[in-house]
């Protein structure tokens, strides 16, 4: 599968928290979430706010809830699973990893 290139950013519990964009990539990605490289920003159970192609005509933006995380030093992977997905971008992500 292709990989994509990614920003993301956490969804602070309150306003103090807000989160700083962190580039990554998709390692795996599917209708129901993705697998993210990259620095690990939250806790499983946080919310990510997540762009895949940034700047690019197909770029989208999505929301994912960390479902699992695994650290490699200072980065690592984690897992996320998408919420809140509308038909229009249900059908963008299927031709985006067909």
């Amino acid at each position: 599968r292709d990989r994509f290139d990614i920003i993301y950013s956490i969804i602070p519990k309150t306003l103090k928290n807000i989160g700083e964009k962190k580039g990554g990539k998709t390692v795996d990605i599917g209708l129901g979430g993705i697998k993210v490289l990259g620095e690990i920003v939250g806790e499983i159970g946080d919310i990510i706010k997540i762009e895949i192609n940034p700047n690019r005509i197909n770029s989208m933006i999505l929301f994912g809830q960390i479902k699992w995380i695994k650290k490699e030093n200072s980065s690592g992977q984690f897992g996320l699973e998408f919420i809140g997905l509308k038909e229009d971008e249900l059908e963008a992500l299927k031709s985006l990893i067909k």
